[in-house]
């Protein structure tokens, strides 16, 4: 949620480098090493917010003009697609694709709740609009 909204809000340049720090620091704090296996490889984090970024990065022009919101959607849905991902290469890498209820739940809830989260996360960072690159929220333009 906090990326995408970043993603949106950021030049190019400047979302490119969110998303390798976000992916770095996401790809090492689910560093998982079994029977000397690493299960989730280093980076492929990084390429999943590289590509999230620049698709969110595509809504910049919209949110310039002070349309905030489509972040809602798009971190529901890059939430959703980021634990699908994590999912999937655990599963594949220890014994098969096994989906229940539980594992939906787990895929499901922290994607609603980035959805309501980010209209707290866009009051947060508001008053220091000022800072982003075009002054985007503008008064009366949000």
């Amino acid at each position: 949620m906090i990326f995408c909204y970043a993603a949106m809000a950021l030049p190019f340049p400047a979302m490119l480098f969110a998303a390798f720090c976000t992916g770095l620091l996401s790809d090492l704090m689910y560093l998982n090493v079994v029977e000397g296996r690493v299960e989730i490889a280093l980076g492929c984090s990084i390429v999943f917010f590289v590509i999230s970024g620049s698709i969110a990065n595509g809504f910049r022009p919209s949110y310039l003009r002070g349309h905030w919101w489509p972040v809602i959607p798009l971190g529901v849905v890059c939430t959703w697609a980021f634990l699908l991902m994590q999912f999937a290469l655990l599963s594949l890498r220890r014994e098969g694709l096994v989906f229940d209820q539980a594992i939906l739940w787990r895929v499901l809830a922290p994607g609603l709740l980035a959805g309501l989260l980010v209209p707290l996360l866009h009051a947060a960072v508001k008053p220091f609009s000022d800072l982003l690159p075009g002054n985007p929220m503008r008064a009366g333009n949000y």
